[in-house]
């Protein structure tokens, strides 16, 4: 018996602007009986925070309201803790027990003369009000996702026709190409051991390359 192929970011070929991102998260939605507005601000904040984060799908289902801090600053929310997943216990034992928690990191709400990269960094500002419009529909300390990875999955697939790791991919595409441009940076930021991981991301000039984005059909 044969199964559908895994797509992973090997199947990649096309990096986006990110605009173009935008485009696929705030395009096709779910049809949903009950409380449609909430449940679509839902998925968008979901495929926003992929997209932002870089993180993998499991990471940002199991970040809590809590964690977004914003009262550090006016120009944006601050992340912290997000959990990092794929910890294999020798790292752990070799690196400690914060290798399973990410560095403190930002969602700009808008430009900041005091962050050198804030013309680059407002470009994800629409990314990080779709996340503010979710988050103020919850309460306090709640679970910002209810669900399981499947789910989660399925909202993608079915609103974009994409996969949850390409929103990783994108993501670590962008932030390589505009903002951090080093491959133990990138690494640190994404919560990856090894740069070398990600160093085929830095230097890469997307805009030489932008291919249209992908169809929904």
């Amino acid at each position: 018996m044969t199964g559908k192929k895994r797509r992973t970011v090997k199947t990649i070929s096309e990096y986006l602007s990110s605009e173009q991102v935008l485009s696929l998260v705030t395009g096709k939605q779910m049809k949903y009986a009950t409380t449609p507005e909430f449940y679509h601000k839902r998925d968008r904040a979901l495929m926003s925070l992929a997209f932002l984060t870089a993180g993998r799908i499991n990471e940002v289902l199991k970040l809590r309201k809590s964690q977004f801090n914003f009262n550090e600053s006016p120009h944006y929310i601050l992340v912290e803790n997000m959990h990092v997943s794929k910890r294999k216990r020798e790292l752990i034992k070799k690196y400690g027990n914060h290798i399973t928690k990410r560095w403190s990191f930002i969602l700009p709400l808008s430009p900041d003369p005091n962050i050198y990269e804030y013309p680059k960094m407002v470009q994800l500002v629409p990314f990080t009000r779709l996340v503010v419009e979710y988050l103020e529909l919850l309460e306090p300390d709640e679970p910002l996702f209810q669900m399981g990875t499947r789910w989660a999955w399925e909202i993608i697939r079915k609103t974009t026709r994409l996969f949850p790791n390409w929103f990783r991919s994108q993501a670590e595409m962008w932030y390589g190409s505009n903002i951090l441009r080093d491959s133990v940076k990138l690494a640190k930021f994404v919560g990856v051991v090894r740069p070398e991981q990600v160093a085929h991301y830095i230097g890469f000039d997307y805009k030489e390359t932008l291919k249209e984005p992908q169809k929904i059909k």
